[in-house]
């Protein structure tokens, strides 16, 4: 339900069914068969944290891609608390506009 949390509770109230958002995302842009005429998959966002290993889409593509076989890019503007955890899922990372960061 995200930020519009109360918006999915009324949706559902009239018969709308939730689903995984990250997952619902990957199917409707068919991501395997779009990864699979890949070398690797790059994704990211503003924010490697904790809260990514929650299920958002850059993890959960980050989780397929490995599954396919492929290699993982993130590219994250910036470190939060608990990017050590999610940092496991990326065969490479960087931050912020600098291309060739590593990882701390």
């Amino acid at each position: 339900t995200g930020a519009a949390g109360g918006l999915g509770a009324k949706l559902q109230s009239l018969g709308g069914m939730l689903v995984d958002g990250a997952a619902r995302m990957l199917e409707v842009v068919r991501f395997d068969a779009r990864a699979m005429a890949c070398e690797a998959v790059l994704t990211g966002e503003c924010r490697l944290d904790a809260y990514t290993v929650e299920g958002k889409l850059p993890w959960v593509a980050a989780g397929r891609a490995r599954q396919l076989g492929l290699r993982v890019v993130g590219h994250f503007g910036s470190k939060g608390d608990g990017w050590e955890g999610a940092a496991a899922r990326f065969d490479e990372l960087r931050f912020g506009l600098d291309p060739v960061s590593a990882p701390d």
